[in-house]
């Protein structure tokens, strides 16, 4: 009977679903977590078919709010323990991460490269004079590409360029 009282009175609380009004909990007035709005889609929707359904929802509601706010105040307390240790706190920069990583990229790009030209001299000197040939002389030694693959005449070109 309790149970159904209780089903009752949240019903009523929630009231009618095209109200905008939030939702007060019956009896939460002085609980924490009380400001949730709690507008279910239909009014029976806290029929449960267990005695006491209503009350077990109501509860579930609150107890997310105080998980809620435990997890904010941790997380502000870690974050607070991070600066005071010397952390630097905040998001990347973005546009400095892209132009350090372009500049490796490139000093990456021109090692290599000087590494290889020597051997394309080499079959420069033995009679290749088409980019294609030495392409072909490179794999054909199995000097790897830059990303391991074979070599193209495309890729040699950039590499002469360097």
């Amino acid at each position: 009977m309790l149970a159904q009282q209780r089903e009752d009175d949240l019903a009523d609380a929630v009231g009618d679903p095209k109200h905008h009004a939030p939702a007060a909990l019956p009896g939460s007035d002085d609980l924490p977590g009380a400001e949730i709005d709690f507008r279910p889609a239909q009014r029976d929707a806290f029929r449960l078919p267990q005695p006491g359904g209503a009350h077990k929802v109501e509860e579930r509601s609150v107890v997310g709010a105080q998980e809620a706010r435990a997890i904010s105040e941790r997380t502000k307390a870690a974050m607070q323990a991070a600066k005071a240790r010397g952390k630097k706190l905040g998001g990347p920069k973005l546009a400095e991460a892209r132009l350090l990583g372009h500049a490796a990229n490139r000093k990456a790009a021109d090692k290599f490269a000087a590494n290889v030209r020597p051997i394309v001299e080499q079959i420069r000197a033995s009679g290749a004079t088409s980019l294609r040939d030495i392409a072909s002389a490179l794999t054909a030694r199995g000097v790897p590409t830059a990303r391991g693959g074979a070599w193209s005449a495309a890729q040699v070109a950039n590499l002469m360029q360097r």
